[in-house]
Protein backbone atom coordinates (compact mmCIF):
# COMPACT_ATOMS: atom_id res chain seq x y z
CA UNK A 1 0.00 0.00 0.00
CA UNK A 2 1.67 3.28 -1.05
CA UNK A 3 0.66 6.00 1.57
CA UNK A 4 0.31 9.70 -0.78
CA UNK A 5 0.47 12.44 2.12
CA UNK A 6 1.64 15.34 0.37
CA UNK A 7 0.92 18.68 2.06
CA UNK A 8 -0.15 16.87 5.28
CA UNK A 9 1.37 17.27 8.85
CA UNK A 10 2.00 14.87 10.83
CA UNK A 11 3.27 14.31 14.61
CA UNK A 12 5.33 11.23 16.09
CA UNK A 13 5.61 10.83 19.16
CA UNK A 14 8.50 8.99 20.49
CA UNK A 15 10.27 9.54 17.34
CA UNK A 16 13.81 9.31 18.93
CA UNK A 17 14.10 5.67 18.17
CA UNK A 18 12.13 2.90 17.46
CA UNK A 19 8.64 2.21 16.18
CA UNK A 20 8.50 6.19 16.54
CA UNK A 21 11.34 6.72 14.88
CA UNK A 22 10.12 4.00 11.63
CA UNK A 23 6.80 5.73 11.61
CA UNK A 24 8.55 8.99 11.62
CA UNK A 25 10.46 8.20 8.75
CA UNK A 26 7.48 6.47 6.88
CA UNK A 27 5.31 9.31 7.11
CA UNK A 28 8.11 11.80 5.68
CA UNK A 29 8.73 9.28 2.83
CA UNK A 30 5.19 9.05 1.98
CA UNK A 31 5.57 12.90 1.70
CA UNK A 32 4.50 14.54 5.08
CA UNK A 33 5.94 17.49 6.86
CA UNK A 34 6.86 15.36 9.99
CA UNK A 35 7.20 17.07 13.89
CA UNK A 36 9.29 14.56 15.74
CA UNK A 37 9.00 14.49 18.96
CA UNK A 38 10.93 12.66 21.87
CA UNK A 39 11.82 13.66 25.29
CA UNK A 40 15.10 12.84 24.20
CA UNK A 41 16.89 16.08 21.90
CA UNK A 42 20.12 14.05 20.72
CA UNK A 43 17.68 11.07 19.29
CA UNK A 44 15.03 13.62 17.72
CA UNK A 45 17.69 15.43 16.21
CA UNK A 46 19.19 12.89 14.33
CA UNK A 47 15.78 11.37 13.10
CA UNK A 48 14.37 14.94 11.87
CA UNK A 49 18.36 15.44 10.08
CA UNK A 50 17.74 11.51 8.71
CA UNK A 51 14.32 12.87 6.97
CA UNK A 52 15.83 16.15 5.96
CA UNK A 53 18.78 14.32 4.42
CA UNK A 54 16.26 12.07 2.70
CA UNK A 55 14.49 15.19 0.93
CA UNK A 56 11.64 15.52 3.20
CA UNK A 57 10.84 18.10 6.20
CA UNK A 58 10.97 17.92 9.61
CA UNK A 59 11.08 19.83 12.78
CA UNK A 60 12.83 18.25 16.19
CA UNK A 61 10.43 18.37 19.00
CA UNK A 62 11.59 17.69 22.63
CA UNK A 63 9.19 17.23 25.51
CA UNK A 64 7.95 14.90 27.97
CA UNK A 65 4.53 13.65 27.05
CA UNK A 66 3.35 13.41 30.32
CA UNK A 67 4.42 17.28 30.75
CA UNK A 68 0.81 19.16 29.23
CA UNK A 69 2.85 22.70 29.60
CA UNK A 70 5.60 21.03 27.57
CA UNK A 71 3.34 19.56 25.42
CA UNK A 72 1.08 22.29 24.61
CA UNK A 73 4.21 24.57 23.93
CA UNK A 74 5.57 21.40 20.91
CA UNK A 75 2.00 21.69 19.57
CA UNK A 76 2.52 25.37 19.56
CA UNK A 77 5.73 25.51 18.09
CA UNK A 78 4.39 23.28 15.12
CA UNK A 79 1.48 25.63 14.21
CA UNK A 80 3.71 27.81 14.30
CA UNK A 81 5.92 26.11 11.68
CA UNK A 82 3.29 25.07 9.63
CA UNK A 83 -0.19 26.39 10.86
CA UNK A 84 -1.72 22.94 10.45
CA UNK A 85 -2.24 19.10 11.91
CA UNK A 86 -3.13 16.56 9.98
CA UNK A 87 -2.11 12.93 11.64
CA UNK A 88 -1.49 12.12 15.22
CA UNK A 89 0.87 8.90 15.48
CA UNK A 90 0.95 8.84 19.64
CA UNK A 91 3.99 6.22 20.18
CA UNK A 92 6.09 7.22 22.91
CA UNK A 93 5.78 4.63 25.70
CA UNK A 94 7.63 2.82 28.47
CA UNK A 95 7.96 -0.61 28.99
CA UNK A 96 8.23 0.30 33.24
CA UNK A 97 9.93 -1.82 35.91
CA UNK A 98 9.81 -5.44 34.89
CA UNK A 99 9.73 -6.65 38.55
CA UNK A 100 7.59 -8.90 41.12
CA UNK A 101 4.81 -6.80 42.31
CA UNK A 102 6.17 -7.24 45.89
CA UNK A 103 9.34 -5.11 44.16
CA UNK A 104 7.97 -2.62 42.19
CA UNK A 105 7.41 0.66 44.03
CA UNK A 106 4.74 3.05 43.97
CA UNK A 107 7.05 5.62 42.07
CA UNK A 108 7.69 3.41 39.21
CA UNK A 109 4.11 2.76 38.97
CA UNK A 110 3.26 6.01 38.68
CA UNK A 111 5.72 7.02 36.04
CA UNK A 112 4.72 3.97 33.99
CA UNK A 113 0.91 5.50 33.77
CA UNK A 114 1.87 9.02 33.55
CA UNK A 115 4.17 8.28 30.52
CA UNK A 116 1.86 5.31 29.40
CA UNK A 117 -1.63 6.76 30.25
CA UNK A 118 -1.66 10.45 30.80
CA UNK A 119 0.61 11.43 28.33
CA UNK A 120 -1.12 9.63 25.85
CA UNK A 121 -4.27 11.51 26.65
CA UNK A 122 -2.50 14.83 27.22
CA UNK A 123 -1.14 14.32 23.22
CA UNK A 124 -4.59 13.13 21.82
CA UNK A 125 -6.31 16.09 23.96
CA UNK A 126 -4.31 19.22 22.35
CA UNK A 127 -4.13 17.02 18.78
CA UNK A 128 -7.53 16.19 18.10
CA UNK A 129 -9.09 19.93 18.44
CA UNK A 130 -5.93 21.25 15.89
CA UNK A 131 -6.70 18.02 13.41
CA UNK A 132 -10.28 18.33 12.96
CA UNK A 133 -9.30 22.48 12.34
CA UNK A 134 -8.26 20.71 8.97
CA UNK A 135 -9.91 17.43 8.92
CA UNK A 136 -10.84 16.66 5.44
CA UNK A 137 -14.86 15.51 5.43
CA UNK A 138 -14.88 15.84 8.92
CA UNK A 139 -12.78 13.22 9.79
CA UNK A 140 -9.32 13.05 11.64
CA UNK A 141 -6.29 10.65 12.10
CA UNK A 142 -5.21 9.35 15.07
CA UNK A 143 -3.08 5.89 16.15
CA UNK A 144 -1.86 5.05 19.33
CA UNK A 145 1.01 2.30 19.36
CA UNK A 146 -0.37 -0.98 18.45
CA UNK A 147 -3.84 -0.20 18.47
CA UNK A 148 -5.31 2.15 15.90
CA UNK A 149 -7.48 4.31 17.14
CA UNK A 150 -9.81 6.49 14.50
CA UNK A 151 -10.83 9.99 16.04
CA UNK A 152 -13.92 11.31 14.73
CA UNK A 153 -13.87 15.03 13.76
CA UNK A 154 -18.20 14.17 13.89
CA UNK A 155 -19.86 12.17 16.66
CA UNK A 156 -19.89 8.62 16.28
CA UNK A 157 -23.05 7.02 16.83
CA UNK A 158 -22.57 4.17 19.69
CA UNK A 159 -23.39 0.32 18.31
CA UNK A 160 -26.40 -1.25 18.04
CA UNK A 161 -26.91 -2.90 20.86
CA UNK A 162 -27.73 -6.71 20.88
CA UNK A 163 -31.59 -8.03 21.36
CA UNK A 164 -32.34 -8.40 24.50
CA UNK A 165 -32.24 -12.24 25.40
CA UNK A 166 -35.57 -13.47 27.41
CA UNK A 167 -35.01 -15.53 29.98
CA UNK A 168 -37.13 -18.70 30.89
CA UNK A 169 -38.28 -19.44 34.16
Amino acid sequence: MQLALTNKVALVTGAGSGIGKAAALLFAAAGARVGALSRTESEVQRTAEEIRQAGGEALALKADIADADQMSAAFQRMMDHWGRLDIVFANAGVNGVWAKIEDLTLEDWNKTLAINLTGTFITLKLAVPLIKQHGEGGRSSCARRSMAHACSATPVPPPTPAPRRRRWR
